[in-house]
């Protein structure tokens, strides 16, 4: 190790550097905090364990009693992606080191300082509530409007907020403390009937702004931080999703993973989601995301020695119709989001309610409508919680996430010291730590009052992710086929199942960041390349299982389903799961498909053409379709979304789209199986489309 001196700059974006604090003697009485002043996120280790985390949120840590050295492991990265507060990029110099200090902290006045700072947020939700001039609180200049209609409580606060800050001006912390004290006794007791319940969280992003890489780290980090939260605040709860953090954790440091372990058998600390991932819903196919939840159960009963009963899937871009029956398929009952507050014109309508699915299966669910999953407890979030709980008339309680998420680091000291002076305080719901489990335990009891919604629970928000890299989708999709078929070839051939890690890396593919397009570069750089692996690794491996030195071709069909398809020219009928000779696999033609520029049609399915390309009548079995023609119209919309280029199609821009003219008949061609019918044609300025209907 090098003296530094500084400011001292080193590295490049996700880089990793340690740097080691001798702890001078005066500073190992146990009443010191580090002030460490880096640009990146750092983890504090003592005698080789992780110890806290620290980043623009986690500013300072105890150095405890006689600690002689501490080692700081440092990822030159951004951190704190939602924290109000400006952080500099890493310039072209590097990530940039300003030193390490040893702090006093004044406990006095940081008692003080909460006490006077709920009381004050207290103040502000009643002058908004009542006057709509909260955010007046805030400045320290300039006009202040009369309050002449404002509720008895807030005329109380206000006068005793003044009355502590005169005890300060003559007394000091001292005097304006025992005001403090004096004035949340007389706010006890006349609390609101409502109750919100806070976990901690701290959500994770696998891969969005960083590579696996980071999220490593980060769950390493954030493991620490709130590990050392839990030794000063004996009421702290924590849940957290994602078995391949825990499984980072375990490998990067297995001394923490065994105080987290402590920490799950003590009952404060909830390992919840069910899945392997958060993965997005819609673009993996229903095995696939039913993988995600058996390879998440295994981990979750390793764990805590039971599977989870909770779905926890905050940050995902819609979810699907098929997952109550997939989730009661894995035991899981309850399914909890607040990703469903960010749609554009349609407000979601329930806050707690029965989800069913597409084949009646059933689950309780709550989403969170208004606050998302950063909360940083406050009397704000806390009431503006209740006031957006559309079921708050029967199930009077909410579930609010608090933490910094996205890789933040997850809750802070502050955020415990607020809800220590908020768990009975007039004026807000009674806000406490607790267990998800033991919330949806109490929405249990009140289910048959709660409203049923049933199907798809659509975003209005990021669809442009279901259009963005296609290269990452098709290699996605390929690797699930292969995986797939290679799970089947080695059943049929009583060989057991394929490689758990194989499944593994498919589904952390799945992650919502990840899928959906929505990352970096570096991560499709990774990603991809490990998808084209999988893909050939499936496939070879399922020729190996099924192929013999000698004997006769035969044709494979992987799917539970009998398929007919088209082979070398041949239709043929392949029975579920199952091989047979290509020769006893022939079958005859039932109708011959034909098809010109004005139909295509092979005896069950019949469309007709427009002149345009588009259809303009489809029929199935004889049975016309009522359907709006022209069906597959090209349009053309302007691409400007207001915020996150390759995630949005907003609402303006599916009102500007023209229709594409000049589309025109270009060919057709095939033969009695199969026929296929073009039209092309000019779009914009410089491109040029085909459009191909092809019909076995």
């Amino acid at each position: 190790p090098q003296p530094i001196k500084k400011p001292f700059f080193w590295g490049r974006t996700e880089d990793q550097a340690w740097f080691r604090i001798r702890i001078p003697k005066e500073f190992r009485d146990g009443t010191w905090y580090l002030e460490w002043k880096e640009q990146g996120e750092s983890t504090a280790y003592i005698n080789g364990t992780p110890f806290a985390g620290l980043d623009v949120a986690h500013k300072t840590c105890v150095i405890p009693a006689g600690c002689k050295e501490i080692w700081m492991e440092v990822m030159a990265l951004e951190s704190g992606i939602w924290l109000p507060i400006k952080r500099p990029a890493i310039s072209g110099k590097g990530c940039r080191f300003e030193g390490a200090r040893a702090r006093k902290r004044n406990d006095l006045a940081w008692e003080t300082f909460h006490d006077l700072a709920v009381l004050l947020g207290l103040l502000e939700v009643q002058l908004d509530q009542h006057t709509g001039l909260g955010t007046s609180l805030q400045g320290d200049s300039g006009f202040k409007p009369s309050l002449r209609e404002v509720s008895v409580l807030g005329r109380q606060l206000a006068r005793k907020i003044e009355e502590a800050i005169c005890a300060y001006d003559t007394g000091g912390f001292k005097g304006a403390r025992a005001r403090l004290k004096e004035t949340y006794r007389s706010l006890r007791g006349m609390r609101d009937a409502f109750r919100c319940k806070l976990t901690g969280h701290a959500h994770i992003d696998l891969v969005w702004l960083w590579t696996e890489k980071a999220s490593e780290f980060k769950a390493v980090h954030t493991f620490a931080t709130v590990n050392r939260l839990m030794e000063t605040y004996p009421e702290f709860r924590f849940g957290y999703s994602q078995p391949v953090s825990y499984r980072a954790v375990e490998r990067r440091s297995p001394s923490l993973m065994r105080r987290v372990h402590q920490r799950i058998e003590e009952g404060r600390w909830e390992p919840v989601g069910a899945m392997e991932v958060e993965s997005d819903t819609l673009l993996p196919c229903g095995e696939a995301l039913l993988r995600s939840l058996l390879l998440g159960q295994q981990e979750f009963t390793r764990l805590q020695g039971h599977p989870s009963k909770v779905l926890w899937l905050p940050d995902v871009f819609g979810y699907s119709a098929c997952l109550p029956q997939l989730m009661r398929q894995t035991g899981v009952s309850w399914f909890f989001t607040t990703k469903l507050s960010w749609s554009e014109v349609n407000p979601f309508p329930y806050s707690s309610f029965v989800w069913r699915g597409s084949d009646g299966s059933e689950v309780l669910a709550h989403v969170s409508l208004e606050n998302g999953y950063n909360s940083t407890v406050t009397p704000s979030e806390v009431s503006t919680a209740a006031r957006f709980h559309q079921q708050s008339d029967i199930h009077p309680e909410c579930l609010l996430p608090a933490g910094f998420g996205d890789g933040g680091g997850g809750p802070t000291a502050e955020m415990c010291e607020r809800a220590r002076r908020m768990s009975d305080l007039s004026g807000i719901p009674e806000t406490s730590w607790g267990r998800i489990d033991e919330f949806f335990q109490g929405m249990e009891t009140i289910r048959p009052r709660l409203p049923r919604y049933q199907g798809e629970l659509y975003l209005e928000y990021h669809r442009g992710v279901f259009t963005t890299h296609g290269d990452l989708k098709a290699a996605y999709r390929a690797a699930e086929r292969a995986l797939q078929t290679w799970e089947a070839a080695r059943v049929m051939t009583h060989k057991g199942p394929i490689n758990i890690e194989a499944w593994r890396r498919l589904v952390f593919a799945q992650f919502h960041d990840c899928v959906p397009g929505s990352s970096i570069a570096n991560v499709y750089r990774e990603v991809l390349p490990e998808l084209y692996g999988l893909c050939e690794q499936g496939l070879q491996a399922t020729i190996r299982s099924l192929s013999l030195k000698r004997g006769r071709d035969c044709l494979f069909n992987p799917l539970p389903l009998p398929r007919n398809l088209l082979y070398q020219g041949q239709l043929i009928h392949l029975p579920a799961l199952s091989g047979i000779e290509i020769k006893d696999a022939e079958t005859k033609l039932a109708e011959p498909v034909r098809g010109n520029r004005s139909k295509l049609s092979n005896g069950r399915l019949e469309v007709k053409f427009n002149p345009n390309g588009g259809i303009a009548n489809l029929k199935v079995d004889g049975k016309v379709m009522p359907v709006e023609a022209p069906l597959a119209s090209l349009m053309l919309f302007p691409d400007h979304p207001q915020a996150y280029d390759a995630w949005e199609i907003d609402r303006s821009t599916l009102n500007t789209g023209k229709a594409v003219r000049g589309i025109r008949f270009k060919e057709a061609s095939g033969d009695r199986h199969r026929r296929q019918v073009i039209f092309t044609g000019r779009i914009g300025k410089q491109s040029v489309v085909d459009i191909h209907y092809i019909l076995d």
